[in-house]
């Protein structure tokens, strides 16, 4: 967006650096007015303005531009996952995180260096994410690939031949195989409702980082000291995000790794 000189002079105008000689001009001048020197007041308030309003004429001649607003990060391509709903959700995440680090970036100075630690864990928060979709991913294309109908139609059909045959061994081995499809079902049910959590983690991390795009306006309008701290704290916030996406990330790959047990294979 091009800003009009009289905008940018305002701005200028209104830097603490360019609004210090004339401060220092009215503390000097009521000073000497107060001891009956008024024209040399009048003399010290003339200078502190010309000082000021030279500094504005750097600015607007190009002396002190500020510096052009970083680009947005690139999108990567999320074509990989599967899960269309997967896909959509890491989608969302990638574009609220490149919106709140465009904004921390666009800050320069002492400002801008307070939020490399908050730039850096979002990025960690990012490929938590990424390392929890290719989990979910992989609990989407087993349920996909296993029906629980038809497992709910195997255990009956094992559980009837086990009471149709006479042979006591045969109709123990019917019953062992029924139990076992039983069980898998019980995983496919529970992995569902993992996939389900992985959705709803997705969610949440997009909505930490809306609420931190909004925190960084705030932040940037904070003198250096404070919008460190309450960097800082942001950071620690994030973090906490992160970690308790990877506790559900750990938690996808052990179940995963149990569907080894009935050769739906695992992940590590």
């Amino acid at each position: 967006m091009t800003v009009s000189v009289a905008g940018r002079a305002l701005q200028s105008a209104s830097r603490p650096l360019h609004l210090a000689p004339l401060g220092v001009g009215m503390v000097v001048g009521g000073g000497l007015l107060a001891v009956g020197l008024a024209p040399l007041a009048l003399l010290v308030g003339g200078l502190s303005m010309g000082a000021s309003g030279a500094l504005v004429a750097f600015d607007l001649l190009g002396g002190a531009q500020p510096p052009p607003p970083a680009p947005p990060p690139a999108m990567p391509d999320r074509s990989e996952v599967r899960s269309l709903t997967l896909r959509q959700a890491l989608r969302r995440v990638d574009e609220a995180a490149a919106k709140v680090t465009g904004r921390l970036l666009g800050q320069d100075g002492v400002l801008g260096d307070s939020f490399l630690e908050l730039i850096a864990a979002v990025k960690d928060l990012v490929a938590q994410a990424e390392s929890l979709v290719e989990r979910g991913d992989a609990l989407h294309t087993y349920l996909k690939e296993h029906d629980p109908a038809e497992l709910e139609r195997d255990i009956q059909s094992r559980l009837v031949a086990a009471r149709n045959v006479s042979d006591s061994a045969a109709a123990a081995s019917f019953r062992t195989a029924a139990a076992s499809k039983r069980r898998q079902l019980e995983l496919w049910n529970e992995l569902r409702g993992l996939h389900d959590r992985v959705s709803a983690e997705l969610v949440a991390v997009e909505a930490a980082l809306g609420e931190l795009d909004a925190r960084a306006v705030r932040l940037s309008l904070q003198d250096p000291t404070r919008a460190h701290e309450s960097g800082q704290d942001a950071s620690r916030e994030i973090a906490a995000v992160r970690d308790r996406v990877q506790l559900l990330e750990r938690a996808a790959a052990k179940t995963m790794n149990e569907l080894g047990a009935f050769g739906g294979g695992g992940s590590t």
